[in-house]
């Protein structure tokens, strides 16, 4: 596994950004995420003001875009350093999940805690949609906690 770098320096990693659009998957137009949203590309949550129709090169730009924003609020949460692929795995859980849990959640406050160990296990319980457990969500969990423990893109 990669080294502990200072929580102030960390970003998305490329391969991060793959990780997340490999979960998230492309489609070009928008369309409802089942809460009600209207979403494109990787999971782009869509504005007014934005195409309806996107290319994959718009999508990830979009995506970079958002996992930036996530990223910026998880480093202003973190007081411990942590890996990298520990870094692109809270990004994953969060730009899924939605930000609100960055600082409503506990897997940041374990980790602040040192207890690396339970913050992997509570990704595990980010597993339901509107109440139900969802295997697609429960594989991608899985994987976010292994690329948190060992990482593994």
């Amino acid at each position: 596994m990669q080294g502990i770098i200072d929580a102030t320096k960390l970003k998305v990693s490329d391969a991060g950004l793959d990780f997340i659009a490999h979960w998230e998957g492309f489609v070009p137009h928008v369309y409802d995420d089942g809460w009600g949203n209207g979403t494109i590309g990787y999971g782009h949550l869509w504005q007014k003001d934005e195409p309806r129709e996107i290319s994959v090169d718009q999508g990830r730009a979009l995506l970079e875009q958002d996992a930036k924003e996530v990223a910026r609020s998880i480093k202003a949460s973190l007081t411990r350093s942590i890996t990298q692929p520990q870094f692109d795995a809270l990004v994953s859980l969060y730009y899924n999940v939605g930000p609100l849990w960055i600082t409503h959640g506990t897997v940041v406050q374990k980790i602040n805690a040192n207890r690396l160990a339970a913050a992997a296990s509570t990704i595990l319980q980010y597993s339901k949609v509107n109440g139900k457990t969802v295997l697609g969500v429960v594989r991608r969990r899985h994987a976010e906690r292994r690329l948190f423990l060992e990482g593994t893109y």
